[in-house]
């Protein structure tokens, strides 16, 4: 299957995710336990940094190194299903196998969780995120080229356990520009994250 389409459709699923969230959610705050600060901490796994230019659309691909993952989220209850709440992520620098080049990305966003109950202590949950990414890199990954944010988006899988306990498997993109006089780049880090967190 072309690489191309793949690329289209997991970032259609991932807004497309979003979109139904807020088509199901309601104005009166409802009861499921998921709410409150949510704190997660895991690993960046398999993943790579590529960079495409915006001329002939040629895209290059760098394989990344695993690197310790951090984030933070409120979530509100929306209904006895559905959580939203806002967060942000980061991770301690991504270095590039190639030549170690090192990145580092800081997405804001919107969260949405659509839970599945299972039973009293075990919970399924799908969810997807969309933000604003802050891009961040070293001279050597720079090259002399202004670095920018852009879209973020992630989609993902987990499970609750006794409404605190909480594991995620997740794919996210991290988008951004890289800029010089004569030059534009579009750039991403994409990657597969696992995470485990703590409701409070």
């Amino acid at each position: 299957m072309n690489q191309n389409f793949l690329k289209i459709i997991k970032k259609e699923l991932a807004i497309l995710i979003f979109i139904v969230g807020v088509a199901l959610s309601q104005t009166t705050i409802a009861y499921n336990e998921f709410s409150g600060a949510l704190i997660k901490i895991g690993g960046d796994l398999s993943g790579y940094f590529a960079k495409s230019d915006t001329i002939n659309m040629k895209e290059t691909r760098f394989y990344t190194k695993k690197s310790f993952s951090l984030s933070a989220e409120y979530l509100f209850n929306i209904n006895d299903y559905i959580s939203f709440g806002t967060g942000i992520s980061g991770s301690s620098p991504v270095k590039i196998k190639i030549d170690e080049s090192e990145l580092n990305s800081i997405p804001i966003y919107l969260a949405w969780y659509f839970i599945n109950y299972i039973s009293n202590s075990l919970d399924l949950f799908i969810t997807s995120r969309l933000g604003y990414n802050h891009f961040m890199g070293n001279d050597r990954l720079k090259g002399g080229n202004d670095l920018n944010g852009s879209l973020y988006y992630a989609i993902g899988i987990g499970t609750i356990y006794e409404k605190k306990l909480l594991m995620e498997v997740s794919y996210n993109e991290n988008q951004g520009t890289m800029k010089n006089e004569s030059n534009t780049q579009k750039v991403k880090y994409q990657h597969l994250r696992m995470q485990v967190g703590w409701l409070f």
